[in-house]
This record gives structure tokens, C-alpha cells and sequence, in this order.
């Protein structure tokens, strides 16, 4: 149960009861000793903790223990967890967590589990596709014309991010955003890391009936310079200067 060394340490072995004596040999071998009872009462160690070992900051993530009675904390400021065992993850890093054990002899003994605490990525950007014409052309400011379709990339893109829309508007896997109806829509780029965590932008816009201020159809792209609408046209024709050319 326990052990002594010449120095007088005493060492628990295991639970139970142990009797530590001290004996003193005189000259004339009398021997005179005194003897101290030590009882061993280690807490049962708590059985092993479970749950997700990831969480992304600001998130929250259940731990548990079949073991009951004892006390939930997080031993540095990678997160806090309360006493249901609902860890919130704070600062970017690896955290620990223990679940603590007191017996009724004040002896403690805990458990212990590791969670990483992944950062939220950068709020991602949404741009028009290379070589793509002012989508917004021939409508008023912040409006498509309604059947304009037109593609936009996201980034972040590895891992590839998740496009959505709402109202008016929809989009495809690759990006490609098709104004339905007239209205308002959005479409929603998400990106989410390599550690499980997400942050997006959504962009919104109305669609608009273009032919009902006498444009038909798309506008004409001529060049990369100058575009001519409306096209066809029954009169009067618009040119739409990008950017003029010096002498």
C-alpha cells in the first residue's frame, strides 16, 4: 500500500491501509519505536473523455464523461468550458481540457483530452470573370437585365468554395449566375477551410426588364473598347465608351 524511505518519505502505492513505523536502538540495544497508521485513498481515475476534437473559433463543441461528479476546465486560452461540458473555442491553437475527480479523503484525480481550435478564414471575394463585359449594362445601377448570365469567381477556391443564390437570381457549381425574372436576388459565395471552418459574401442586385426602356436583347459587344446598344436597334443607338485612345 505504501512504501518509506531512510528519510522518512512515504510513498502511496495503492488504495488501502498501511501502519509507517520508527524504531531507535540505544547503546545498550533497547530499542523504542513509534509507529503512524496511513490510510491510501487515490480517486478513481475518470473514465475516458469523448466528443469532437475540433472546433472553430467562436464555435462551440459537447465533451462528455460516463464518469459523474466532477469538475469541467480548460487548462490554458484556447477556449472555455462550462459545466455541462460545452467547450467554446476562443484563440486559434491546441487546447487541453480536463474533467477533475475529489473523492471524499480530498484526493484528486482527473482526465484529460486535447481540441484544436481552428481560426475562421478571411471573408472571401467575389469578382467577375476574366474578360467578362459590365454584367449591369443597359440597366439602372445595382440591376441586371433580366436573362443576362455572366460568371464569377470566388476566392479562396481550394478547396473550392460552395456558390448559392436566392430570389431572382441563381448560379451554378462553376459560378455562372443567370438573372431570372425581375426582382430582387443574391448569390452567396462559402468557403470553408481545411479545418472545418466558414466565412462568405453575398452580393445582391435586382433583376430588370431592359426591354421596357426599349432595349432588346443583350447589348453588342463590338471590342474590347466600346459597346453599341440597343441591339437590334428601330432608331436612335447608344455607344458605351470602356476607355479612349490617345494620339
Amino acid at each position: 500500500v505504501a512504501s518509506v524511505d531512510s528519510k522518512g518519505i512515504v510513498t502511496a502505492n495503492s488504495n488501502g491501509t498501511a501502519t509507517i513505523s520508527y524504531s531507535i536502538t540505544s547503546a545498550n540495544s533497547c530499542v523504542s519505536s513509534s509507529s503512524l497508521t496511513v490510510t491510501v485513498a487515490q480517486a478513481t481515475t475518470p473514465n475516458a473523455i469523448t466528443g469532437t476534437n475540433q472546433v472553430c473559433v467562436g464555435n462551440t463543441t459537447t465533451l462528455a464523461t460516463t464518469t459523474t461528479g466532477g469538475v469541467w476546465s480548460s487548462s490554458n486560452n484556447r477556449g472555455t468550458i462550462d459545466g455541462n461540458g460545452i467547450y467554446t473555442g476562443s484563440n486559434a491553437g491546441a487546447g487541453v481540457v480536463r474533467y477533475t475527480v475529489t473523492n471524499a479523503n480530498s484526493c484528486s484525480t482527473y482526465a484529460s483530452y486535447n481540441v484544436t481550435v481552428n481560426a475562421i478564414p478571411t471573408v472571401p471575394t467575389i469578382a467577375y470573370a476574366g474578360g467578362t463585359n459590365n454584367p449591369q449594362a443597359g440597366a439602372p445601377s445595382g440591376s441586371f437585365c433580366v436573362g443576362k448570365t455572366f460568371t464569377v469567381v470566388g476566392s479562396p477556391n481550394s478547396p473550392a468554395g460552395v456558390w448559392s443564390a436566392t430570389g431572382v437570381a441563381s448560379v451554378t457549381s462553376g459560378g455562372v449566375v443567370t438573372i431570372n425574372a425581375v426582382g430582387a436576388g443574391s448569390i452567396k459565395y462559402t468557403y470553408t477551410s481545411t479545418g472545418g471552418c466558414s466565412s462568405s459574401r453575398t452580393i445582391s442586385g435586382n433583376g430588370f426588364s431592359c426591354a421596357a426602356r426599349g432595349i432588346n436583347n443583350e447589348q453588342l459587344a463590338m471590342s474590347n473598347d466600346f459597346t453599341i446598344f440597343p441591339n437590334p436597334a428601330k432608331s436612335v443607338v447608344n455607344v458605351l465608351v470602356d476607355k479612349l485612345m490617345g494620339n
